[in-house]
């Protein structure tokens, strides 16, 4: 409930704390969770992930990280100094 409740920008709770509808999941989590998972394939297998490798990244789902990277490393001059800077 933790991890669920602070990346949802807004939440309606039930009278015991559960959501029961979210209007828009943070994106800036779920980038966060996306490249935590590649950090952490990347440590593991002492490489970065090839193209269809598909991981539970948490509140993100499953996700092709391996696609995901390549498309950051596209579009990498869209991307803030911050997330560069990873």
């Amino acid at each position: 409930m933790l991890i669920l409740s602070s990346c949802l920008s807004k939440a309606l709770v039930d009278n015991e704390g559960n959501p029961i509808w979210f209007w828009e999941l943070d994106r800036d989590a779920r980038w966060r969770a996306i490249y935590a998972a590649v950090a952490a394939y990347a440590r593991e297998h002492n490489r970065l992930p090839p193209a269809k490798t598909k991981v539970d990244c948490g509140i993100a789902g499953v996700v092709d990280i391996g696609y995901w990277h390549a498309d950051q490393r596209k579009s990498r001059d869209k991307l803030s100094d911050e997330r560069r800077a990873l």
